[in-house]
């Protein structure tokens, strides 16, 4: 006899019902052997035992991923400021292994883009929801590598990094404003990395802002004024006034921080209207408004030739800009390349386009300004630099807050060591036209400039063509023009009105980005003792990495890098109560720390009695 058996179990747990379904229609013979109804029944039992395990165990995975979550939810911190919510994640610091809180690409500004293209920044929309602040966001858009053979970054750039430990705390803020020429940079943490700043409790700010012609192109008028991207800073620093308590920082303890470009951007938005009470101290390394390079002299002309690169023949500044803003993004920061530089992926085989390229960048863009960057512009309700830098600095039209000023000891190394015997050759060109050698700024007449080049040329190189001379007198010539004296002009006008404390960072050490034959530290080189970039040093990198950021953070959390003294050392400040007759006080951080007087003086004298005797004021660089 046959018979048809149909199984089906029921399985209940909790409130989920599961079913098994062994057969349908098994045919069985009734006098089958008992022992494979056995071996039925025993295999239905395993099976139902090992569904029932399979489901415990799918309710404990979905149970765990869900408490994972959460505490990943818990975990990542999550804060509210005056645009909505922002979520950041948690990192440990590479020096100490302490958590800290990161939030990164947090908008601060509407894209630039479009209509928007140069015009100042407007401020971002409220968004609904909660903000991931987890990601880098892209650079600005600029050239990538020497040559500029590529294009990155993006015009939606205008983004800012929070980094904190505390976000219930009251920590004093250092913002900072990274240096590239005007041209090139940004603000991610694999540039700049705060980890041996956050282990000193200081929240950390870094910004994008516009570069190039993005962020500086100038018509000379309204159409187009100019400054963008120092404007694009100004409106980071409000966004950090409103926003930083409740990242744990204290709005009224805000110093402002910058290297090159950067630095200088500082020393603008020092003397620049409407930003006091933004900030409440600064550092400048490495730059100043009194930099040759830091003002463009022919934005006017240099816009026009850009328009002309892209086919755009007008007279008329507004036509000019409209129809540049309508240009692709790539296409327009390709032809302000090629205004500017000459390029070629062969140069080292072009004789010719290698002295071109030089003679371009390294000799007359940087003697007489840089192509794109900070303009006097007109006077108008958005105007940030209105006025020739060296005359408000001298009459005290600045905002008058304790500052950091200073240099490193060879700044031009950096940029002429590694191709000095390649450039050398073009200085005959200042041979025959000795008047080139005379400061931009002392004068425009002719005969007066020819005096005065004759008189540089015999202090740096005597009577013999300047070829002739050591490389070396060349990177003085170059790092004196371009740093040392400026910047010591800016220490002595601004220390009549505020309290400016001044240095020069000698230490050469193993951090140091170039290694070349020429002595001293160069420009940039002192960036790698301050950030985490290059977080591995011997023995006595540490030492001068500890007794600089101790300096910085002191300066940032008390308005005073020594309020007790530092291996035996007080940093003694110039300013209206301290200075001592002419005489400016410098510390000199080396191997070991030392209060000195009158960098460079006898340079520093030749070029005071340069311009007394031939100069014309007012001076917009020095």
């Amino acid at each position: 006899m046959i018979s048809s058996l149909h199984s089906l179990i029921l399985l209940g747990h909790s409130n989920n019902i599961f079913f098994l379904q062994l057969g349908n229609y098994a045919d069985f013979n009734v006098h089958a052997s008992k022992s494979l109804v056995c071996l039925v029944q025993r295999s239905v039992s395993f099976l139902i035992r090992a569904a029932i395990s399979w489901v415990k165990m799918l309710r404990c995975a979905v149970l765990f991923l869900s408490v994972v979550e959460v505490l990943n939810y818990q975990l990542s911190p999550i804060v509210t400021i005056s645009d909505g919510r922002v979520q950041g994640i948690v990192n440990s610091s590479v020096g100490s292994s302490r958590e800290y809180y990161a939030f990164r690409g947090i908008p601060f500004a509407k894209a630039p883009i479009g209509n928007l293209r140069f015009k100042a920044p407007i401020p971002n929309d409220p968004w609904s929801g909660i903000l991931n602040a987890t990601e880098t966001k892209e650079q600005c858009v600029q050239i990538s590598g020497i040559l500029g053979l590529s294009i990155t970054g993006s015009e939606d750039c205008l983004y800012l990094n929070v980094y904190t430990t505390k976000i219930s705390g009251n920590l004093p803020v250092m913002v900072w404003i990274f240096g590239g020429g005007f041209t090139i940079g940004g603000a991610e943490y694999s540039s700049y990395a705060p980890d041996f700043i956050l282990d000193r409790d200081i929240v950390f700010v870094s910004l994008n802002y516009r570069l190039g012609a993005f962020g500086f192109l100038s018509t000379g008028d309204l159409s187009s004024p100019g400054n963008w991207g120092i404007k694009d800073q100004i409106l980071a620093l409000k966004w950090v006034k409103k926003n930083i308590k409740s990242f744990g920082g204290n709005p009224n303890r805000i110093t402002i921080v910058g290297q090159s470009a950067g630095s200088a951007s500082i020393s603008y938005i020092l003397q620049a209207r409407k930003t006091k009470g933004l900030y409440h101290a600064a550092i400048m390394q490495s730059g100043t408004s009194l930099c040759l390079w830091s003002l463009t002299r022919t934005a006017r002309e240099i816009a026009f030739a850009l328009g002309a690169r892209l086919g755009i023949f007008t007279a008329d500044t507004r036509e000019l800009v409209e129809e540049l803003r309508k240009v692709d993004y790539q296409r327009l920061k390709r032809a302000e390349n090629d205004v500017f530089y000459v390029v070629s992926r062969n140069l080292k085989q072009n004789e010719s386009l290698l002295n071109a390229m030089f003679s371009a960048i390294a000799v007359d863009n940087i003697f007489n300004g840089l192509p794109m960057g900070p303009v006097v512009e007109p006077d108008h309700e958005e105007a940030v630099i209105t006025e020739k830098s060296h005359e408000l600095l001298r009459s005290g039209q600045f905002n008058k807050v304790p500052v950091i000023v200073g240099i490193n000891s060879n700044e031009a190394k950096s940029f002429l060591g590694l191709f000095i015997e390649i450039i050398k050759p073009l200085f005959t060109r200042y041979d025959l036209n000795i008047a080139m050698l005379a400061p931009y700024d002392l004068s425009r007449n002719s005969t007066k400039r020819t005096l005065a080049g004759t008189e540089v040329k015999q202090h740096w190189f005597g009577e013999e063509p300047i070829v002739t001379y050591p490389s070396i007198n060349i990177i003085k010539f170059v790092s004196n023009e371009h740093f040392n004296r400026p910047i010591r002009e800016t220490v002595n006008q601004m220390s009549k009105y505020t309290d400016v404390f001044y240095y020069e960072f000698g230490y050469r050490g193993s951090l140091g980005e170039f290694e070349n034959d020429f002595a001293g530290v160069g420009h940039y080189e002192e960036i790698f003792y301050i950030f985490a970039n290059k977080p591995n040093a011997n023995s006595d990198d540490q030492i001068a990495r500890r007794r600089l950021l101790e300096l910085w953070s002191n300066f940032i959390k008390f308005g005073n890098p020594t309020p007790t003294s530092l291996e035996g050392t007080v940093w003694q400040p110039n300013g209206p109560k301290s200075r001592l007759n002419d005489n400016l006080l410098y510390l000199s951080i080396n191997s070991t720390l030392s209060m000195r007087q009158n960098p460079y003086q006898s340079d520093y004298e030749f070029y005071q009695d340069l311009y007394q005797t031939y100069g014309d004021p007012p001076y917009s660089t020095y």
